[in-house]
């Protein structure tokens, strides 16, 4: 089962949901693109210097007149291995969850290291559509726009989960600092890291944020958001709206069994194409070393599907489902205690009672 989150599956026929979602869309389209003009242009601001993203750039090589061959080379040779000095998980570090230096107190975060291919020939051109940074996993309910930042008021603790793409992000700020050494202006780090690559995470966040919703509404849980208005301008509050849509696709869910990836398939997204397209990880950094941190970030929302297919989803989904015990077994095996891995007790817990979970309505190997 936690294979379906490392490899593309085939497009299910999703369940027809109310067409008001493509206006909601289009509304947090709009915004979006209001948040990331103020901050990618209008408003120049930088991280702090303890900042991990940073700290990580700044001791990779920075010089950027090098030519961009040349400053790829070094890069990628240096990348993993200054990834491995900031506890960032990878084929050749365990990592570790520690306090988030991105957001502050009462979050916690951890960093798998990825690689995506990037074309040097045009990066000149597209340097501002690379993806360096990408949030996998989250716990915040929040639609207001938020991304990492220090001093974020948050109602409860937080994990969050992200692949870093380290050469990437070096990439990224080389052609963003000649941009600005030829309008003369700062080309510090902090400011590349509060300017470019946090901004850019708001929609793995809000599409995150909204799968988390659904287990929510469709557990009759209550949703507990922070703050709305965090930013210096107005934007406008649809929560209201996307949660009618989401208690009716729970309501769908209710009058028959569904196959889990026609369930994924339907839940709406506000910027992604499907749920599981979300939830889709980078298949290739998930080794021994680090399925640790898959089953941190993926078993969390297998268990609250596993909920959300009731007895007879369950029984429908049989043959996959039917794999989960010994997946964990196995997990467990390597790995001994993953929840224990999880430095909050309260984010801890969580964890270990969605494994309960799926023993109990699974069953055990």
């Amino acid at each position: 089962m936690l294979n379906y989150f490392l490899r593309k599956q085939n497009d299910a026929k999703p369940i027809n949901i109310n067409s008001r979602m493509d206006y909601i869309r289009r509304r947090y389209m709009y915004d979006y693109y209001k948040v990331m003009d103020y901050y990618n242009v209008s408003r120049e601001r930088a991280v702090n210097n303890r900042n991990i993203l940073s700290r990580l750039l700044k001791m990779l090589s920075n010089n950027i007149d090098l030519p961009v061959f040349e400053y790829f080379k070094y890069i990628a040779t240096d990348a993993i291995y200054v990834s491995k000095q900031f506890d960032i998980v990878s084929n050749i570090s365990k990592g570790n969850i520690k306090a988030s230096q991105l957001y502050g107190d009462n979050v916690y975060e951890a960093f798998i290291y990825t690689e995506n291919e990037v074309n040097l020939f045009e990066l000149e051109d597209n340097w501002r559509e690379l993806r360096p940074l990408r949030v996998v996993y989250t716990t915040t309910t929040d639609l207001n726009y938020g991304f990492p930042y220090e001093n974020v008021d948050k109602m409860l603790p937080e994990l969050v989960v992200y692949e870093l793409d380290v050469v990437a992000l070096a990439l990224q700020y080389r052609e963003w600092a000649r941009c600005r050494v030829r309008d003369d202006r700062s080309t510090d780090h902090n400011v590349f890291i509060a300017m470019i690559v946090l901004p850019s995470v708001v929609p793995d966040i809000m599409d995150l944020a909204v799968i988390n919703r659904f287990f929510k509404i469709a557990k009759g849980e209550p949703i507990l958001d922070s703050k709305f208005n965090i930013h210096p301008f107005p934007v406008i509050d649809y929560r209201d709206k996307v949660d009618d849509v989401l208690k009716g696709f729970c309501n769908l869910l209710k009058n028959k069994p569904y196959d889990v990836s026609i369930v994924l398939d339907s839940v709406p997204m506000l910027f992604g194409k499907t749920t599981s397209d979300v939830l889709l990880l980078s298949n290739s950094v998930y080794t021994q070393q680090s399925n640790w941190l898959l089953a941190v970030c993926r078993l969390p929302y297998i268990a609250e599907l596993i909920d959300v297919l009731g007895k007879r989803g369950i029984a429908k989904n049989k043959s996959e489902l039917s794999k989960l015990p010994v997946e964990i077994k196995r997990l467990e095996r390597m790995y001994n205690d993953i929840g224990s891995m999880i430095p909050d007790s309260y984010l801890s817990g969580l964890y270990s009672s969605n494994i309960d979970e799926i023993k109990m309505k699974i069953g055990k190997r």
